[in-house]
């Protein structure tokens, strides 16, 4: 039976039941269901279903007002009293507010009226009542038709810096706003209640915390866009964020890899299916849907419009195509710089097929690449785990363990029977020379598990952005039928967050993150990234430590080497670039109340991309003279030109240039 067939009060009162039964039985953190839990749902639910709040106006929302302590009583009472009330209101706004768009587009436009838009949805706030609506509502599609007469102007004329202001373009960026609202009021229209009571049951899974959620039973069928928003033919990872879909992730290997212009924390606004299908606007709407827009047979083309984090709007065309296996696998080589050959890998995660050992996995892997390191004699390593996101915990233990003698690696507590060891037992050392590793803001999970290891151990210096991600928790998904004593409607499943990683220190990676020893200006820094931003993320906490020996190491004292390194940053020009680029950013950011003229909104647009422009032209001191692969051996990579152009990029890569410098000054010299 499917899903909206099982819709009946019965289902519902069934799947609720499980529902908070199994959130508040196994949840890591211990919640209860009271009326702070039921004010937590009530705001999630309403930001869910009106994310940019373009529907509901105060005056309507304190008539829901009764509701804001009642939630908790309707999910242990098996009512849906609050649910009900709301989508009545939600509906009867969805049909005035319609009304209302379509009216002040039954008329011409003036581009260049001079009205103000909050484009900061976190700012933004309810307007008062219809009056006040319908003002936003002419702001936002002014704003909308600003973008679409940019885009139309891009394409007549992609290099131009002066604007020309053209009447058959203002007609159709009209026209094309329309088209684009149309549809989405004709998307929300077509929605049924099995939808909207899914956002429901999903708000309350995320109200324990941000990785737990709800997947309804036909979504099981399609579990790997369920539980990553992973893009089927271009190798992206997406998720709905206020409305908006975002891309949190760019897979090894992939198409979007490969065409090199999609970026995590991109914005999709549009998506044409093929180059010369018209784009359908994904505004509010679900990854699901964005999803079968996006996919297509291996060799078409999709264009995408997306928003990038700095407000420029850009057009981008991707070859569907399938992941390349082994751009996800680790990479290594070794570096010669003068007097120094460092041995290099490069992991794009933690990868491990349970179901096969025979398969490749990351600790073999990096065990192989060490294996030739030491033939070759090398004076240092460096791991890099940039943009890593986690994997198997096995290989993270198993790869931290190859620089130590042997001792715990990590503490994993499930909050009642205590934390479990997880131990490196062999005794032989890999590697032994100095070492760092390279970490960013999108290092997660199993990456902060072994940079937070080696950092304790002493074993490495660690070296990147401000933090790393902070996320240090571990999900289970769980099929609801199994609370069932009978075979009724499937339910569906619960991912839901049971564990949380905590340092052999007893402090925990969860919400902070790990921060490197030493911390370089990245363009990202004026981005809101990390654990922390979500909605109610786990704050972490402290256990016991356990009993480790640090590394000895009486070559270098890392505090020198680390002084000497903030020193080199101070004086480089790169560092002012960048920090200057940020400064730039941060202000754009807070100054989002906003003019949606055409005029001002384009001068805006050519202040950031000039902005950007002097991140292209990053003056970086490269000290490695060569690169000699190990694995993938140059002539046996599937895809040169993918290859080619990652080995090209170590020359513009301010943090791993300057880690030669840092791993000389820890010892790692050749003789003569």
């Amino acid at each position: 039976m499917g899903w909206a067939a099982g819709m009946s009060l019965d289902w519902q009162q069934r799947v609720n039941s499980v529902l908070s039964r199994s959130l508040t039985k196994y949840h890591y953190v211990d919640q209860r269901i009271d009326n702070a839990f039921s004010k937590r749902v009530y705001t999630l639910f309403i930001e869910q279903i009106d994310p940019n709040k373009h529907f509901f106006t105060q005056d309507v929302l304190d008539e829901l007002d009764a509701y804001t302590y009642q939630v908790d009583n309707d999910i242990l009472g098996n009512t849906f009293y609050f649910y009900n009330a709301l989508m009545a209101a939600y509906k009867k706004q969805q049909t005035l507010v319609q009304s209302m768009a379509m009216d002040i587009l039954s008329v011409p436009i003036d581009i260049n009226n001079p009205l103000q838009l909050e484009t900061d949805i976190d700012k933004r706030g309810y307007v008062k009542n219809a009056d006040e609506l319908r003002n936003r509502w002419r702001a936002t599609i002014q704003y909308y038709m600003v973008g679409h007469y940019m885009d139309l102007y891009r394409e007549g004329d992609p290099s131009a810096n002066e604007l020309v202001i053209d009447s058959d373009r203002i007609v159709a960026s009209q026209s094309k706003t329309a088209r684009d609202l149309e549809r989405r009021f004709r998307r929300l229209g077509s929605k049924d209640d099995s939808d909207y009571f899914e956002m429901y049951l999903n708000t309350i899974a995320q109200a324990f915390g941000p990785h737990t959620t709800y997947l309804p039973p036909e979504e099981k069928a399609d579990f790997d866009i369920n539980m990553s928003g992973q893009l089927e033919g271009i190798g992206a990872v997406l998720q709905e964020d206020d409305g908006y879909i975002t891309v949190t992730r760019i897979i090894p290997g992939s198409a979007a890899d490969r065409q090199g212009e999609l970026a995590v924390k991109d914005t999709l606004l549009k998506v044409a299916p093929l180059p010369d299908a018209e784009a359908v606007s994904v505004i509010e709407m679900p990854v699901k849907d964005a999803v079968m827009l996006i996919r297509g047979a291996k060799g078409s083309t999709v264009v995408l419009t997306v928003k990038k984090i700095d407000g420029m709007v850009q057009t981008i065309s991707v070859v569907r195509d399938v992941v390349e296996i082994e751009s996800t696998y680790a990479k290594s080589g070794v570096f010669t710089t003068p007097n120094q050959a460092i041995g290099y890998i490069y992991l794009p995660s933690f990868y491990r097929d349970f179901d096969n050992d025979d398969n490749r996995n990351a600790a073999n892997d990096v065990k192989q690449a060490l294996r030739a390191f030491d033939k070759a004699g090398v004076d240092g390593v460096i791991l890099d785990l940039r943009n890593n996101g986690g994997g198997s915990l096995k290989d993270a233990v198993d790869i931290a363990g190859f620089f130590i003698e042997e001792g715990p690696i990590v503490q994993v507590s499930d909050g009642y029977r205590g934390a479990q060891v997880y131990r490196d037992e062999d005794p032989q050392i890999w590697s032994a020379v100095p070492m760092v590793v390279l970490v960013n803001t999108f290092s997660a999970s199993a990456s902060e598990i072994v940079s937070a290891a080696l950092q304790d151990y002493e074993r490495a210096i660690i070296m990147g952005d401000k933090h790393t991600f902070g996320k240090g928790t571990v999900q289970k998904v769980v099929n609801l039928d199994r609370f069932l004593a009978r075979s009724q409607d499937p339910l569906g499943f619960l991912k839901i967050t049971i564990q949380q990683y905590f340092r052999i220190t007893g402090d925990t990676t969860q919400f902070k993150g790990v921060i490197p020893d030493i911390i370089y200006p990245s363009p990202y820094d004026h981005m809101a990234v990390g654990e922390k931003e979500l909605d109610y993320p786990i704050e972490g906490g402290r256990i016991r430590p356990v009993s480790y020996a640090r590394w000895v190491h009486p070559s270098f004292k890392s505090s020198v080497v680390i002084q000497h390194a903030n020193d080199r940053l101070r004086q480089q020009s790169v560092t002012r670039v960048i920090e200057d680029y940020n400064a730039f950013m941060t202000n754009q950011r807070a100054i989002s109340y906003q003019s949606v003229r055409l005029t001002d909104t384009w001068n805006t647009m050519q202040r950031v991309k000039s902005a950007n422009e002097s991140l292209k032209t990053l003056a970086v001191d490269t000290r490695y003279t060569s690169y000699k692969p190990i694995m993938p051996a140059a002539d046996t990579t599937s895809d040169t030109e993918l290859y080619r152009n990652w080995v090209d990029g170590f020359k513009t890569d301010v943090v791993l240039n300057d880690a030669f410098v840092v791993l000389a000054e820890m010892g790692a010299r050749r003789d003569g």
